[in-house]
Order: C-alpha cells, then structure tokens, then sequence
C-alpha cells in the first residue's frame, strides 16, 4: 500500500510524507458502542499475525465475529478492533457469507 499524508511539521508548515507499507485491510461493524458504521481498519503486516481472533460462519449458520484481541498484539496496538466486531470484509473480499475457514484463509493472506 502507497499512501501520502498531510503532516505539520515542527515550524507550523504543511509537509507531504510518503509511506510504502505492507497493511492488511479490515472492514469491521462494531458491536461495541460509538462506532454506528462500518469502518475501515488498517493493520500493519507482520510475522506475529494481526492479533484477533474470529469465529462464526456460514457452516454455523453464523456471521463472522472477533472473538478475541490478543494482549500487545498488532490489533490491541492499533485499538481500532473490539470483540464482538462482526467482521465484513478482508483486503476487499466479502466474509459475510463466507465459511469460517475462507475468512481464516484471507485473513493468513491479508
């Protein structure tokens, strides 16, 4: 992912910093209060994985849920995942109608 954002610098002046990461993209509806929208959620990419845990499924006849944020893992780093989020999307691709293991799938390639 490429991504160019305005920043102030320390005298008061506008800069444009550029950025290369790798970023895994999440698309989550909160069951967690003040969120009332989906929102797009950017994790950044590393071998520790992104820190949650899912469950639910078609096979359950069930959404998709995070059932668990790991401690000091990259989602509890970044705070923009809650338990009970139903999960939406991953890099794009819908999991709403997905089975558990296709989410789990895409989630690994993310």
């Amino acid at each position: 992912m490429f991504r160019l954002s305005d920043v102030n610098s320390a005298d008061g002046s506008k800069e444009v910093k550029a950025s290369a990461t790798a970023k895994a993209t999440v698309a989550a509806f909160a069951a967690s209060e003040g969120h009332a929208h989906p929102r797009v959620v950017e994790l950044p990419k590393t071998d520790e994985g992104l820190g949650f845990n899912v469950m639910g499924g078609k096979e359950q006849n069930s959404l998709i849920y995070i059932s668990r944020i790991i401690p000091g893992g990259v989602a509890d780093r970044h705070g923009g995942l809650k338990r009970g989020d139903q999960l939406l999307s991953v890099s794009g691709v819908s999991v709403e109608s997905e089975h558990h293991e296709r989410a789990v799938e895409l989630l690994k390639l993310a």
